[in-house]
This record gives C-alpha cells, sequence and structure tokens, in this order.
C-alpha cells in the first residue's frame, strides 16, 4: 500500500503517517511518499503512473499549498489520472486535509476536483478515521 502525503507543514504530516495505520483501515506496512506542495505531489503522482502504471492507494492532499495548492493540484492529478487510462472513480482515493472549515472550499474539492472525503484541522485519529470510513477508504491490505 503506497500513500501519498502533500503537506507543506512537517508537523501535520507527520502526525499524518503516525495516525493513517492506527485507524484499521491502512496496512501497518504502509509505504509513505511525502509532497511539500501540491506541483511536488503532482510530479510524485505522474512518476509512479509512468514507472507502475498504477495509482496511489491513498493521497491526503492539503488545500492550502504553496507553488501549487490542493484544489489545483487535485484536478491535475485526475487529468493525469485520466491520460494515463484510468477512468473517472478509478484514481486514487483522495482526503483533502484543511484548516478552512467553510462549505465552499469543502463542497469544490468534492463536487469540481474529484476528492473523496476530507478532514479538518487540527484533526485526531478517530476524525480521521471516521474519514476514511465514510468515504469507504481504503481498506486494510496486510
Amino acid at each position: 500500500m503506497r500513500i501519498l502525503i502533500a503537506e507543506d507543514e512537517p508537523e501535520v504530516g507527520d502526525l499524518l503517517e503516525a495516525l493513517l495505520p492506527q485507524c484499521g483501515r491502512v496496512a501497518s506496512t504502509a509505504t509513505f511518499v511525502r509532497a511539500f506542495h501540491g506541483r511536488q505531489a503532482l510530479e510524485a503522482v505522474e512518476a509512479l503512473l509512468s514507472a507502475e502504471k498504477r495509482c496511489f492507494d491513498l493521497i491526503c492532499l492539503d488545500i492550502m499549498m504553496p507553488v501549487m495548492n490542493g484544489r489545483e493540484a487535485l484536478r491535475a492529478i485526475r487529468v493525469a489520472e485520466g491520460k494515463a487510462g484510468f477512468r473517472v472513480g478509478d484514481g486514487a482515493p483522495v482526503v483533502m486535509v484543511t484548516a478552512l472549515d467553510d462549505s465552499a472550499s469543502i463542497l469544490g474539492s468534492f463536487h469540481r476536483d474529484g476528492c473523496n472525503a476530507y478532514v479538518i484541522k487540527p484533526f485526531s485519529g478517530e476524525d480521521l478515521s471516521r474519514s476514511l470510513e465514510l468515504a469507504g477508504l481504503p481498506l486494510r491490505q496486510d
């Protein structure tokens, strides 16, 4: 299981990496790839698609990042997945991580950008687990 964490705050990325295996839905043997802005996230997705012809098993994507924000990155990721032959809905499941507790950002991420779930900072393991469960993300693969 490969998980991409795109988060410009290293502490939040560390927290996600620590909490995800404890959520009961993510394999304890998961491999984590880190990106610190949206452009790096897109490059990581494109590299995996090119090298292995597969998507990440899960992407945790911060909405507010430098260089390219999370919503822009997600739209570009969905385009890259489409070019690689993945149909809409068959790409990587994406959980948006945000400090923005406003409906416009959250609903826009779902309807226009194609995310599967979201979690609002600050979050607990329970919050993260609930987001993964509500979206059906991902099944444990130990």
